[in-house]
């Protein structure tokens, strides 16, 4: 606060933004003395107070943002002090708006307000409410063998549904829950999911190596004389080393 004029039973101060009405006044003397005078200021706004209405909330799923609006009366640019500590400052229009994403079910309210000349009132409230992504995580294996299962899975989540599709392979079963087992036709295998609860989704898909199993033949061999010997071949399919 700034004082404007002094004398023995009244002071005068300029201050900024302040909620009309009386407030506490502690006054130090020259000498270190300090003296506290409850309710002994009677502060008056210099113009119309300003007000805030927050109206309205949203319901989105986990990770994602809802937009609160608060319509402004007064002389801009104001501040807004909000019930989960936020602070804005230098709001030029009405209404003003804030991007939330919170964890959780939350209440939001506006606790003060103030412009350029005085502080106002905040009324009203905005639930946004918050529902639950299910996990599309792919837990899927490193590569996949011709003609052997091979399974993938995402994280349960109760009530939700799945969707798997296999690219370059065959379902055996599993389709409609969170763990898949599957056959890898040719390369490369690619497994998705999409998984749902209510109006939340989410989704995933891995590209995974194929591979054939190595295999061998043996030919060759006959009727030898005793400490004789024959040829015997061994023919390899696959990728060496073996």
């Amino acid at each position: 606060a700034t004082i404007t004029s002094l004398n023995s039973i009244s002071i005068s101060a300029v201050t900024g933004p302040h909620l009309a009405g009386l407030v506490d006044v502690e006054v130090e003397n020259p000498d270190g003395d300090v003296g506290r005078v409850i309710k002994g200021f009677t502060y008056v706004c210099g113009g119309t107070p300003p007000t805030a209405t927050l109206t309205g909330g949203d319901t989105v799923c986990a990770g994602q943002s809802a937009t609160l609006s608060v319509a402004l009366t007064g002389a801009g640019p104001w501040s807004l002090v909000w019930s989960d500590g936020v602070t804005q400052s230098g709001l030029e229009a009405s209404p003003a708006t804030r991007d939330v994403t919170p964890l959780s079910t939350t209440t939001y309210r506006v606790l003060t307000v103030a412009d350029t000349v005085c502080a106002g009132t905040a009324t009203g409230s905005a639930v946004v409410t918050v529902n639950t992504t299910p996990s599309a995580a792919l837990n899927v294996p490193a590569s996949v063998c011709a003609g052997r299962t091979a399974t993938a899975s995402v994280p349960l989540t109760a009530g939700a549904t799945y969707v798997w599709t296999v690219t370059n392979g065959t379902i055996v079963s599993g389709q409609g829950t969170s763990f898949l087992s599957f056959v890898g036709t040719s390369d490369p295998v690619t497994v998705a999911v999409d998984a749902t609860l209510g109006s939340c989704s989410a989704s995933d898909s891995r590209a995974l190596p194929f591979s054939v199993p190595p295999s061998g033949s043996v030919s060759g061999g006959g009727t030898i004389c005793s400490g004789g010997s024959t040829d015997i071949s061994f023919d390899l399919v696959g990728t060496a080393p073996f």
